[in-house]
This record gives structure tokens, C-alpha cells and sequence, in this order.
């Protein structure tokens, strides 16, 4: 029998049973005490109020760190300010799409939030694909801007021809660093590892030049709505060619409140510390990662090459951060590190994303000495079409002097089985119904504050 979860609008025209009644929805016994059965999806205007509310809030606390340079709430508003303005300069009008192709560094919260202020659509660009693959998303999406990294940009030089894209910004890794790390930094990455291939783009712009010229330029805010659009994320391109799910800045403020819900009593308001390996152009570590530590005052500490493991174990001994969100790859390396057992840590959470055994990340906890949280995704449409989470299915809390995991009676690294048993329970987010369904009843699609508008240029079925 197959079977499907749906989210549903609690809210709704057909009368069905509140959400907040437990009788029908039995997960809301098991969220954290606390935990809202029902979310404000319209708290914020726009992921832009929802940004100057926290620069405003904690405006003199670190917001991103990257290879020893750090970014304050206050510093954030400024120079997202500076490259809304920059781009407002160029003449890019409110609603056009621009391309993000950046790791994490230090230039991709600046430029998402300064895109985002200046009412543009955000378009997620993974740094690794391929001629063909980044022709197909520039020209699919309409982007008419693009940043890139100079490491890629002879993979950009190959399509821009064939592309709308009319303006090319440029930096190198080190570009928001202090003087003379930035040089360093730079002639490092050019020379010493040879990690920049050549290329030839005569017109672009240089990401320095282009912060430097705005500032005598101003910018001009822009109102934003929670129906406009802030980003087309494309999907992976496993049922055809990849498609640019539509999200509202509605949409993700709605995600945001449901996570930041069921971790209500995990996060500590400008204090969290956490290390984000993930790359930010994916959703889980957009949402999960810089939105909702943004949300909440906390500190991101971004690693732009994760498979460098001497220089991301460098990265994790000078910070005592609380959270680390990962893949078990991601975990398993990290526990073939002898030097990741001597390091000094205050983790209360390691999370990891979809399928995998929770006991690789409550393997790397044992270390830590914190709580093991398992985002599995359980529903149709991919990461990209449902924002980020839609269900939640198990917590694991190691005990190291028991060695024990609490909360599904395991031990010794078995935590009970889920993903795979016909019937599992499934913990719908705060707002959100979840049912079972017979196959032929699937009616194709979702509804409620985090449902896509629809996806860019194709016809859903």
C-alpha cells in the first residue's frame, strides 16, 4: 500500500476540525511543553522586516563569522543596505531575479538580505554545476544579475552569451576580510591552491568596487509584501529538468515561525553559536541555519569547504558553539578525526536532514555531550517545493554516563527504527494537518501558509 502526508491549512473553508484539538491531531501531546499548535504566519511583513527587526533588536551582537572575520546585526544592516543601493544603481527593477553562486562566505548573507531589500527574487545557485546545468537555471529563471565566485566564474563565462543575465558581480573568498588577511586569503586561493581557473569576463563588476560606489549612492527602501516573491529555489531535477519552486517571503516566515516553534525551548535569544557547513543555497540550511539564528539574534559561523577537514576542525576549536546541523557524512567524517574528540565544546544539538541512522549523529554527540534532533522529512515534492520542514519525527538525548539514548528506549547507538515501518507516527509543524492517504487519493498538492505559489514556468499537474 502506498501511502502519503499532506499538510493542510488549519484554518480552513471546509470546516474540518480545529488543529488545536488533540483528540483529532493525537501528535500535539508529544510537542516540547509549550510548543503553539498553530502559528502566525504573517508575525513579519517580509523576511526584510523580519531582518531589521533583529539588526534593530541585536544590533551589536556577531550575526555570521567566516575564516576570523565577523559580521555584527548592525554591520549586516549596513552593508546589505550598500548592495541594495548598488543594485538599485544598475537599474534592476523591483521583482527581477538575481543569481546567488556562492559557498558560505561571508558575501551571501550580505548579498540574499541587500537583493531582498531592493525587492528582487532571490535565485539559490549551486557553485557546482555545470555549463549546461547553470545555462538551464539563468535562462529558466530570467536572471538578469548574478554573484559569483571568481572560482567559478569560467563555468559562467562558457553560458552568459545564451543567458539574460546582463550584470556579473565578481568576488573573491576574501573580499569581506581586514586587510592584509584579505590579500593573504586571496593569493592563497589563486596561487598557492590554484582553486581560481582562469576566465574572461571584461564587464563585470568587482564585489569591492561595486560595496565602495554605492556608498555615495544611498538606497531607497522598497516596499515588501508577504505575497511577493523572495526566492525561486530549484529543485534537484529528479522527475525531469529542475524547476524553480516559487516561495513567498510569506511562505518562509511561515517555515521560520513553525521551526523556531518546536525549538522554542532549545534556542536562547542572542546567544546561540551555530555552525553552519550546510550550504546556505540549499533550503534546509537557509531556513534552519541562517533565517531562524537570524530570527533569533544568534551567531552563524559559516564554513564555505566542509570536505577541508584540518581547516573546518580549525573553524570548530575557536568557537564553543551550541548547535551544528550536518549530514551523516558530514558526522561520520568528523568522527574519523582524532582531533575532533579533544576539542572543547557546549553542544546542546546536533540536527542532521532526511533519511540516514540517527546513531551517526549520536555517535559525534557522545562528544558533545547534547541533543541529537532528527529532521526527517516525510512528504512529497522535494526540499525545495515544501520550503523546508514539514514533519518531525524522533529526538535523541545521549547519556553519556548511561549510555543510553533517551526518548525511544534505545541504547548502545539504537535508536528506534521510523522512516521505513508501514504505519509510523508522523509529528505534523505547528499549523500544519497531516493524514494518511491511499494513492489514488493524492490530489496533488498541498495547502496552507507554506504551500508554493507554484512552480516558475511549468504547469503543475
Amino acid at each position: 500500500m502506498i501511502r502519503s502526508v499532506y499538510e493542510a491549512e488549519s484554518a480552513n473553508s471546509s470546516g474540518d476540525t480545529p488543529l488545536s484539538d488533540a483528540s483529532a491531531h493525537p501528535w500535539l501531546t508529544a510537542y516540547p511543553s509549550g510548543t503553539p499548535a498553530q502559528i502566525d504566519p504573517d508575525a513579519y511583513a517580509s523576511l526584510v522586516d523580519l531582518l531589521e527587526r533583529s539588526c534593530a533588536q541585536f544590533a551589536t551582537r556577531p550575526a555570521f563569522a567566516s575564516m576570523g572575520q565577523v559580521l555584527t546585526y548592525a554591520e549586516l544592516d549596513l552593508l546589505s543596505k550598500k548592495f541594495a543601493g548598488y543594485l538599485q544603481s544598475l537599474g534592476i527593477a523591483r521583482g527581477d531575479r538575481i543569481a546567488l553562486m556562492l559557498p558560505n562566505i561571508l558575501q551571501y548573507p550580505i548579498a540574499l538580505f541587500g537583493a531582498l531589500r531592493a525587492g528582487l527574487t532571490v535565485v539559490n545557485t549551486n557553485p557546482l554545476y555545470t555549463a549546461r546545468e547553470l545555462k538551464h537555471q539563468l535562462t529558466d529563471s530570467g536572471a538578469t544579475a548574478i554573484v559569483v565566485l571568481e572560482n567559478f566564474a569560467h563555468v559562467l563565462e562558457k553560458v552568459l552569451d545564451a543567458t539574460p543575465v546582463r550584470h556579473v558581480i565578481l568576488t573573491s573568498v576574501g573580499d569581506m576580510l581586514q586587510w592584509p588577511r584579505r590579500g593573504i586569503v586571496n593569493l592563497a586561493v589563486r596561487y598557492l591552491k590554484r582553486s581560481v581557473p582562469r576566465y574572461h569576463l571584461p564587464h563585470a563588476a568587482r564585489w569591492r568596487e561595486a560595496m565602495q560606489r554605492d556608498a555615495k549612492q544611498g538606497f531607497s527602501p522598497t516596499a515588501i509584501s508577504g505575497s511577493d516573491l523572495a526566492l525561486l529555489q530549484y529543485t534537484g531535477g529528479t522527475t525531469g529538468v529542475a524547476k524553480g519552486a516559487m516561495l513567498t517571503h510569506r511562505n518562509l516566515v511561515a517555515n521560520l515561525q513553525q521551526v523556531a516553534a518546536l525549538w522554542h525551548s532549545a534556542i536562547e535569544p542572542g546567544r546561540e553559536i551555530v555552525i553552519t557547513a550546510l550550504p546556505l543555497y540549499h533550503i534546509f540550511s537557509l531556513t534552519c541555519n541562517c533565517l531562524l539564528f537570524v530570527h533569533h539574534g544568534g551567531l552563524n559561523v559559516l564554513i564555505a569547504n566542509p570536505r577541508d577537514m584540518p581547516a573546518f576542525l580549525a573553524e570548530l576549536a575557536r568557537w564553543r558553539f551550541s548547535i551544528i546541523s550536518g549530514v551523516n557524512t558530514l558526522y561520520a567524517a568528523l568522527l574519523e578525526q582524532p582531533r575532533f574528540a579533544r576539542l572543547n565544546f557546549r553542544t546542546k544539538a546536533c540536527c542532521g536532514r532526511r533519511h540516514g541512522p540517527a546513531s551517526v549523529r549520536c555517535r559525534a554527540l557522545a562528544k558533545l555531550d547534547g541533543e541529537c534532533v532528527d529532521r526527517g522529512l516525510r512528504s512529497h515534492g522535494g526540499l525545495a517545493s515544501r520550503s523546508c520542514e514539514s514533519t518531525r519525527r524522533r529526538s535523541y538525548r545521549y547519556d553519556r554516563r548511561t549510555r543510553s539514548i533517551d526518548r525511544c528506549g534505545a541504547s548502545r547507538w539504537r535508536p528506534c527504527s521510523t522512516s521505513r515501518r508501514s504505519g509510523g507516527v508522523v509529528r505534523a509543524r505547528p499549523t500544519s494537518d497531516a493524514r494518511v492517504l491511499e494513492h489514488a487519493e493524492r490530489n496533488g498538492g498541498d495547502v496552507g501558509p507554506r504551500r508554493v505559489v507554484a512552480h516558475w514556468r511549468h504547469r503543475d499537474p
